[in-house]
């Protein structure tokens, strides 16, 4: 699924998108996870 594809399919008013997976992210991952969290704020609309 490409961006613009979750895009079109999640940005619903009132939606929350959850960012989920283990509780343990490596050290490595944790950027890239808030970087995730930034890109998809930053692209959504409602």
């Amino acid at each position: 699924m490409t961006l613009q594809e979750f895009i079109e399919q999640f940005d619903r008013d009132n939606a929350i998108v959850l960012l989920e997976g283990k509780r343990n992210v490596l050290e490595t991952d944790k950027e890239k996870l808030t970087a995730l969290g930034k890109l998809l704020a930053s692209k959504t609309q409602k």
